[in-house]
């Protein structure tokens, strides 16, 4: 029985029976995970089987019945609320205790969310009305990234539980599922395979360099459901140029316009500056299926707009554009998407290296970052310092993608166990064969103990932590081929959390442009009210060079009150970090996935 349930919380219940008709193959994947505005990574279809049911009636055998809830969540005042929701149920299977039903659930796959949910199984009565007044057999709880990891051949089994679950009123009967199953079903719908590739150039781009013409590069953005623009893609930088032809432009559809070809997009042109922020240059608003149909598109910035206006009365000169945006050429085709990778045994590695430098303050001073709470519960998120919250936050979200539950423990800029000489990839087992730890909890547990055991020392190096897991990665490509299709075993994603900017800015820089052709990922979290401007740079959304960008920068601070939130925004980008990895080395998951018109 997987434990679910990350921390203490309180817990709401809804067990009304859903009279309604059965619907078959419906969709709910508008129940989504709290956090930003997310993509979904793909749909999910999950059906059901169950396996050698105890016979609760008398004269024939059970009729069955499974209902399908799934946990809400709420952060309020330093509390977790969470809430059981009934979001349906299949039909009723008669007189089997081996039942296989026909109707599936669809649900949003987010990778960076934590998506639990409760199969509770019943003995159905016609005569009764009420769950709670039919037999109970019992229940499986499980979160969705669970099933993706632990399926087999597109399904994976669990021992059914006949506890009664946490706040549900119903009975229980002395029957045994000791020797029960529940099995799942899971497929990936394969409409959310696909890819965009566009060849996009500007022409008669304004002249914003002194010196020189323009240093251009473009960013699109989505417009999101409350009506904010969210990032969602960044080309390179394409030097000394008024009439730039960028690189292919390869985007998941999901990513781009969330599967909706009707979303509003927005295309803004900037010129690039070394030592100052960007120049707007200008830009547009329009559907993909706009341009589709469209492809050329006048480059507009308002500021010079205005000017033209008051410029217009006097010499007559009207403001046209600031150039042109041209699509060449545009292409859909379908990829293995990242859940084709996760459901396909493609394993994550996940590597926590914690900040031990001076800066941090005397852990047994209440000011420190490395202060431990007397009240410290590690299923109490609210009761953690920043470091333990960052760990459990990331920890519990990436855990159940490696199927031995093992994680990296590591710590830098301290002297450890007794040393003068500070350490930049020190392993807090203490055994550089063995650096890894059970689970998250484990990586709280010995984070807790290092602290008791090392100086805060310096400086804030990340060179050589990155190296080290870099060559760990080379490992994770198979020779061993599907197709002719080298096969990725494992991915890596090294977690940094500091509290202030690096001091081998150069070296680490050179690291993760090496890394960018390695199968790994870095998540950089800052702790503390600290000044990170500088460490934006490491972001691979400033990128200006064709190296992919594998970097994602996080405050904490701003997010430190919903640990689903601080997820979404440190892993949204992993996801397709690993397809663009896949795709630019044609590199296939460990076996093939079915998937689902």
């Amino acid at each position: 029985m997987d434990n679910v349930n990350l921390y203490s919380d309180t817990v709401n219940i809804n067990t009304e029976v859903n009279t309604d008709p059965v619907i078959f193959n419906y969709d709910y994947s508008k129940v989504k995970a709290p956090g930003r505005d997310l993509n979904a990574i793909s749909k999910v279809e999950i059906k059901f089987s169950c396996k050698n049911l105890p016979n609760l009636d008398a004269v024939s055998k059970s009729d069955c019945r499974i209902f399908v809830y799934f946990q809400e969540r709420k952060y309020e005042n330093n509390q977790i609320f969470t809430n059981w929701v009934k979001i349906g149920s299949t039909e009723t299977i008669k007189d089997n205790l081996n039942p296989e039903f026909s109707k599936s659930f669809i649900f949003d796959y987010y990778f960076e969310c934590i998506q639990n949910l409760r199969f509770v199984i019943m003995d159905m009565d016609e005569e009764c009305v009420n769950m709670e007044d039919n037999d109970y057999i019992g229940y499986v709880e499980v979160s969705i990234g669970d099933m993706i990891t632990k399926a087999k051949d597109n399904a994976c089994c669990f021992k059914i539980n006949n506890d009664v679950p946490l706040g549900m009123k119903l009975k229980k009967n002395s029957h045994n599922t000791k020797n029960s199953e529940l099995k799942v079903y899971i497929e990936i719908l394969k409409d959310n395979n696909l890819y965009a590739l566009m060849d996009i150039c500007g022409k008669n781009l304004d002249k914003k360099d002194l010196f020189g013409k323009s240093d251009p590069y473009f960013i699109v953005s989505k417009k999101t459901a409350d009506g904010k623009w969210l990032k969602v893609y960044q080309s390179t930088m394409i030097r000394n140029t008024l009439n730039p032809s960028w690189p292919k432009v390869d985007i998941p559809l999901l990513q781009l316009n969330s599967g909706d070809d009707k979303r509003l997009l927005k295309w803004d042109v900037y010129d690039w500056d070394k030592d100052t922020d960007p120049d707007y240059i200008g830009g547009f608003e329009a559907t993909f299926e706009e341009i589709k149909q469209k492809k050329e598109f006048e480059l507009i910035n308002n500021k010079k707009v205005e000017k033209s206006e008051k410029k217009k009365e006097k010499d007559g000169k009207k403001y046209k554009n600031s150039g042109l945006l041209i699509f060449n050429r545009i292409d859909i085709k379908e990829e293995q998407s990242f859940s084709c990778f996760t459901l396909g045994g493609t394993e994550i590695a996940v590597d926590f290296a914690i900040d031990f430098t001076g800066s941090n303050g005397d852990p047994d001073e209440e000011t420190s970052l490395h202060y431990i709470n007397p009240k410290y519960d590690p299923m109490d998120f609210y009761s953690m310092n920043d470091y333990q919250k960052a760990i459990s936050a990331i920890g519990y979200v990436l855990e159940p993608y490696d199927s031995n539950k093992l994680i990296g423990a590591y710590g830098y800029g301290g002297c450890f166990n007794k040393s003068d000489t500070p350490e930049f990839s020190h392993p807090l087992t203490n055994d550089p064969d063995k650096p890894n730890v059970l689970g998250t909890r484990g990586v709280l547990d010995i984070y807790t103990h290092a602290l008791k055991n090392v100086k805060l020392y310096g400086p804030t190096n990340f060179a050589p932590m990155i190296g080290k897991i870099r060559d760990e990665s080379e490992k994770n490509v198979s020779d061993a081929s599907i197709n002719g299709h080298r096969i990725l075993l494992k991915y890596n994603i090294l977690v940094f959390i500091t509290d202030g900017a690096i001091t081998d800015m150069e070296e680490t820089l050179n690291e993760i442009k090496t890394a960018s052709s390695y199968p790994m990922s870095i998540i950089i979290i800052g702790v503390g009210s600290a000044d990170f401007d500088k460490m934006k740079k490491l972001d691979g959304d400033d990128r200006t060079s064709e190296f992919r960008d594998i970097v994602q920068f996080v405050p904490l601070n701003e997010f430190i009150d919903n640990p689903s939130k601080i997820a979404a925004e440190t892993l949204a980008e992993v996801p397709f970090q690993l397809t663009s990895y896949a795709r630019k080395n044609d590199i296939y998951p460990p076996f093939a996935v079915r998937s689902k018109n």
